[in-house]
């Protein structure tokens, strides 16, 4: 009798031991269940294109736009939608209308990291006087894949935190005006 009662205390903290382990080894399977979503996510933030939209000045008064991929691999069938005709420069012809751009009607297949699209809009005053060529504020949405994933993304344009800002010449640029100037003196003497 005292075997069996010994036997059976034995089977029984085995099934305990047992279901401890089991218990101890499911939770460590759910905590790297969890690291490997993470560190797959963080590889793919790593590694994914990103499609930047933004209005630049360089260092003069005229207003670019500029797509550029700040991410580290290729954003594949980019198509990038202008919500609304902008006619660059306020001239009404179909070759300055933003809108009708290839960039804009055409998708590019592959657009590299680090690769840059430069369109001029024209300068502020300009642009804000005539609103129905040339609208203040507009929005883009780009579309692309990367590794077999989709992105639709719209980025809102507001070229009103231009008005009244000031350009400042880039430092080359003053250079070009000092050796302009020199030049002037020298042929007048």
């Amino acid at each position: 009798m005292a075997t069996s009662e010994i036997s059976l205390g034995i089977a029984t903290l085995s099934v305990v031991l047992t279901a401890v382990y089991s218990f101890f080894a499911f939770k460590i399977l759910q905590v790297n269940q969890r690291v490997t979503t993470l560190m797959e996510e963080q590889l793919e933030v790593a590694t994914r294109p990103y499609v930047s939209i933004d209005v630049i000045t360089q260092g003069s008064p005229l207003l670019s736009l500029r797509v550029r991929n700040l991410g580290s691999s290729a954003a594949r069938n980019l198509t990038l939608t202008l919500d609304r005709d902008f006619y660059r420069f306020n001239q009404k012809r179909d070759e300055n209308n933003l809108k009708a751009a290839p960039a804009f009607t055409t998708p590019i297949p592959s657009f590299a990291p680090k690769a840059e699209l430069v369109f001029d809009l024209g300068v502020f005053w300009a642009i804000a006087r005539e609103p129905e060529m040339t609208p203040i504020q507009f929005q883009i949405t780009t579309a692309y894949e990367y590794a077999g994933k989709k992105t639709n993304e719209t980025t809102y344009i507001d070229l009103n935190m231009f008005q009244s800002s000031a350009a400042h010449a880039e430092p080359f640029v003053e250079e070009l005006k000092a050796i302009r100037e020199a030049l002037e003196k020298i042929a007048t003497k």
